[in-house]
């Protein structure tokens, strides 16, 4: 699996994305402000997903950031360890970030 050139839907500027510039691993941006998707995480971890669409796709960019850097490559069972620590299903959460286009295959 890979985070590259299909992590952004097509004519979104990854600069403009919500969470450009924030630290990996954080909820807070350089700034010191707390993250939007932090408010739907327990002790950092999703243990239920957003009912709004706008939501999940505001947590499922947030936690695509946490486990990736941009560029960076990794095989699907180490991605899906990676989310394992931050979800309740790593499964079906790596299935989400694929079908969203954040994450390659």
């Amino acid at each position: 699996m890979t985070r590259g050139a299909s992590r952004f839907p097509p004519g979104r500027d990854a600069d403009r994305a919500p969470g450009a510039g924030r630290a990996l691993g954080s909820g807070r941006g350089a700034g010191g402000e707390t993250c939007e998707a932090e408010r739907f995480l327990v002790r950092g971890r999703l243990e239920r997903t957003p009912r709004r669409d706008a939501d999940r796709d505001t947590v499922r960019e947030h936690l695509v950031g946490r486990v990736l850097a941009p560029g960076e490559w990794a095989t699907e069972r180490e991605v899906t360890d990676r989310l394992a620590e931050l979800a309740d299903d790593p499964v079906r959460l790596r299935r989400d970030l694929v079908e969203s286009g954040l994450l390659g295959r």
